[in-house]
């Protein structure tokens, strides 16, 4: 009854929202909006604005959706604006091109003349989305058929992602075999050593230290996380690994918030807007079931997969589109298993089996991803692309 209501209501406020439709749509306009906290300005989207910036400056308008738009008011070339405002919804219904890398809210309409390019957040095909998950409820269900019909492009990281996340949705549309525009970075050094180096000044680290990323991901569905049971040993991971010093960065989930005590050498980065930037920093990376280790895969650094609670994961939660066997990472299910694995680090087996994963995946990644979806944008907003409508 909760989920009938829920829809019954998006239907409606869908409806009410037609009335926008005495606005034309602006043909040099694009909307953009990263996750569904739209707290950062980040992921795939912020790449692509970029480019268009750099390359097409002052061509375009281009519109971003945050929680809290006053905080990059800085940047100048784009124009930001209050996530569910009335202005954000006159800019999302007059926009030509509208990017997103998640599901698009469905109480919106989509008008005749928009074309919306959905870029997603993540790469691989780990954990099931979409029909594909345990125990889908009503109103998940009613969200994804929705969300298949409003999405006109797919942007693909490779033949596993299509085949499983993309279908998993049940999307049947146009598909940019592309990979994601923000792993790009890991394919240009000049640019992946200059963050690096900027992370690791900015958090005062120096080259004489090793950084461990631990990144876990949320538990149950976006709108019923649970509680993460699961922690890093914190205190029994080794002060030296690679003949190095450890500092150890956690990156919690944005659907998670914990306090927890943690070691002296540990540094919180959960609140860093981009999580690609921390992992050109880091040297090793620690997850469970984040789809985080496809873009570690593709730099060819050690990945390890905490999981103690594997199996109820498997049988209670989200469970996995292909064996977690066939992840890109070495799966620790204890904290013993966990400790020695990160004192024995073998750096030519950890890229061997980063660069099987790649391949096991047909993976799409090649460094040109940005300029890809950008020149189709150009092409959209002067009518020429029409073979994409």
């Amino acid at each position: 009854m909760k989920d009938s209501l829920q829809i019954l209501i998006r239907k409606l406020i869908h409806l009410v929202f037609h009335s926008f439709y005495i606005f034309p749509i602006k043909s040099n306009r694009i909307f953009f909006s990263s996750y569904d906290a739209n707290q950062y300005y980040n992921c795939n989207p912020k790449y692509i604005s970029e480019h268009l910036n750099s390359n097409y400056k002052g061509k375009y308008e281009m519109i971003w959706s945050f929680a809290n738009p006053l905080k990059y008011k800085e940047l100048g070339y784009i124009k930001p604006v209050k996530k569910h405002s009335l202005l954000w919804c006159y800019y999302l219904l007059t926009s030509h091109i509208i990017i997103l890398n998640t599901n698009p809210d469905t109480f919106i309409p989509k008008r005749k003349g928009q074309y919306v390019i959905n870029t997603w957040h993540a790469g691989g095909a780990y954990k099931t989305v979409g029909f594909s998950k345990n125990n889908i409820s009503k109103l998940d269900l009613w969200r994804s058929s929705v969300a298949a019909n409003y999405i006109d492009l797919y942007l693909s990281s490779s033949k596993a992602f299509t085949e499983s996340n993309i279908k998993g949705y049940r999307y049947n549309g146009r598909i940019l075999k592309s990979g994601m525009p923000r792993n790009d970075i890991f394919f240009n050094e000049e640019v992946y050593l200059k963050i690096r180096q900027t992370v690791r000044t900015n958090y005062n680290i120096t080259d004489d230290y090793v950084i461990i990323l631990y990144a876990p991901t949320f538990r149950g569905g976006v709108r019923d996380s649970k509680t993460r049971s699961v922690n890093l040993p914190y205190n029994k991971i080794p002060q030296k690994i690679l003949n190095k010093k450890v500092k150890i960065f956690v990156r919690e989930h944005y659907n998670e918030h914990r306090n927890q005590k943690q070691a002296d050498n540990v540094i919180d980065v959960s609140s860093h807007p981009e999580m690609q930037e921390l992992l050109c920093a880091a040297d090793i990376l620690i997850t469970d079931y984040s789809s985080s280790i496809w873009d570690f895969a593709i730099t060819g650094k050690p990945c390890f997969l905490f999981v103690p609670d594997l199996s109820e994961y498997m049988t209670k939660d989200r469970g996995f589109f292909i064996p977690i066997e066939k992840w890109p990472g070495i799966i620790c299910g204890t904290e013993d298993e966990l400790i020695s694995n990160l004192e024995n680090i073998n750096l030519g087996k950890s890229k061997t089996i980063s660069e099987n994963h790649l391949k096991y995946m047909e993976s799409y990644e090649d460094g040109t991803a940005t300029k890809q979806v950008s020149d189709l944008i150009v092409l959209l907003t002067e009518k020429k692309g029409r073979e994409f409508l």
